[in-house]
């Protein structure tokens, strides 16, 4: 198992570790709307406009994280499957590089879940139901609290969580999460530093996260990603598509990289990727799946729901 799943398992939501089968929310953001019971706590900060839910029991929590995650993982996956044979082809290339950043970026949101954040969408029919409930606890919401992205952290029993708008520096909604899961990989970062692993395993993790970040911090904030995939889904930019001006050999470069997908993320050589920016991009999405499909495997491998994981679900098409 990659040194890397025993750095980030004490960073696991806990009830990840019991949910079994095929958790009952399609998406985090129903629990606001379809909690079980009559209600839930909530409290805001009116300084930071920040918003604090608390259900008191961690189970339905637990089930609304893994159901999350597991979607998500699954697109990442699916997404992955087979891209080094589209990168190899030059047909096929350019819309094999947009498939490498949804799988990049599916696989950042499940992996945050994992361990304990999501990036998630609040429609006004959310917002609605918990101005509602603050109203009757006399805790009323501010109401410059718009629909949009928001960060939703659980607290330290995983009873609860507390969110906040996400605002990236430019840009929308993909923009924004990058911004997030930016901040959120340097916050694991310290925390790896600080766990029980070996610290020169622990220094290893650290160096490799942060070599992903200065990947995605090739431009301004952290969107890089983002930005080369605007470029080439957007703009044909990059050289990528009919009549592309990658060689065989170059692209038979990225097909090798994309294929590491299922490896231990620490092997990877992601200090110095081949390709030029290309091959960076793509061994950045490539890590970034591979990561989550370690953690995803560790959560499988401690569950006590053993073969009936949820996280047994989206590994299989890994197949």
């Amino acid at each position: 198992m990659s040194v890397a799943a025993d750095a980030l398992q004490p960073l696991l939501v806990k009830e990840l570790l019991v949910l079994r089968g095929r958790a009952a929310f399609g998406h985090f953001s129903e629990i606001i709307t379809n909690a079980p019971g009559a209600g839930y706590d909530i409290d805001f900060d009116e300084a930071t406009n920040q918003i604090r839910i608390d259900f008191r029991e961690s189970a339905f929590l637990g089930a609304a994280i893994g159901s999350d995650a597991s979607r998500f993982a699954g697109a990442a996956f699916s997404s992955f499957k087979g891209l080094d044979v589209h990168l190899d082809d030059a047909s096929s290339l350019a819309w094999g590089l947009v498939r490498a950043y949804y799988s990049a970026f599916y696989a950042g949101h499940a992996l945050i879940r994992l361990l304990g954040r999501t990036c998630t969408q609040i429609e006004s029919s959310h917002l609605n139901r918990i101005k509602n409930i603050a109203n009757a606890l006399g805790k009323p919401v501010n109401s410059s609290v718009s629909a949009g992205l928001f960060v939703c952290e659980l607290n330290p029993t995983q009873t609860g969580f507390e969110m906040r708008q996400a605002r990236g520096r430019v840009g929308g909604a993909h923009e924004a999460f990058w911004e997030v899961f930016d901040g959120f990989v340097s916050e694991i970062t310290e925390d790896v530093l600080r766990g029980r692993i070996a610290p020169a395993d622990a220094r290893a993790v650290f160096l490799k996260l942060d070599s992903f970040r200065k990947i995605t911090k090739r431009a301004s904030g952290a969107s890089w990603l983002s930005t080369v995939r605007n470029e080439i889904q957007y703009r044909h930019a990059r050289g990528v598509w009919a009549p592309s001006v990658l060689k065989r050999r170059e692209r038979g470069v990225l097909s090798r990289t994309a294929a590491q997908w299922k490896r231990d993320p620490m092997t990877m050589d992601i200090d110095g990727p081949p390709g030029g920016d290309i091959g960076a991009y793509v061994m950045a999405c490539t890590f970034l799946t591979a990561l989550c499909r370690e953690v995803l495997r560790r959560v499988a491998d401690r569950s006590s729901a053993g073969v009936n994981s949820f996280a047994r679900f989206p590994l299989r098409l890994c197949d």
